[in-house]
């Protein structure tokens, strides 16, 4: 006989995830879609995935997996095609750190002015370092976009099979 009540509470753990997981998209402190992805294999597992079935988890997986690796390209690749330093890339990075500290907006702002005060230590011009910044904020903006549409997208699959699809 099932336990009812441990499926109920391994259930609730993975909504509590799949929450975590698209506040984590937005506030790169916390973990994000995957801890979102381990929400789902958990509320399949406890139904014994008679619901969502491996295809649908692969899909939300390859979902996932692909907003991980877009973040990464999309933020390098705009900052570098900007023509940033090693010291506007760090800077950047340190720029997210502290504009967590923030709020949401500040994880937008930490990061262009980190690569403005980076670039200018790398002796930049302030044009030319502003530009930098300009950019590595867009290529945030635009990672955390596609990161939380293609989340967005994962669980919207997942509550429909789930709920009779």
């Amino acid at each position: 006989m099932r336990d009812f009540r441990r499926l109920g509470m391994i259930t609730a753990l993975g909504v509590v995830l799949v929450v975590v997981g698209v506040l984590g998209t937005l506030l790169p402190i916390l973990p994000g879609a995957p801890v979102s992805f381990l929400g789902f294999f958990l509320i399949a597992w406890a139904d014994d995935f008679e619901r969502v079935g491996a295809g649908v988890l692969v899909f939300t997986g390859t979902l996932v997996f692909l907003g991980q690796i877009f973040d990464f390209i999309a933020t390098k690749y705009g900052v570098s095609k900007a023509g940033a330093s090693k010291y506007g890339v760090w800077g950047a990075l340190l720029g997210v750190l502290f504009g967590i500290f923030l709020g949401p907006l500040g994880i937008v702002i930490g990061p262009v002015v980190g690569a403005i005060i980076g670039e200018l230590l790398f002796q930049r011009t302030l044009v030319r370092s502003g530009i930098i910044g300009v950019a590595a904020g867009a290529s945030i903006i635009v990672s955390l976009f596609v990161k939380m549409l293609l989340l967005l997208i994962a669980i919207a699959v997942f509550v429909v099979e789930y709920y009779g699809g």
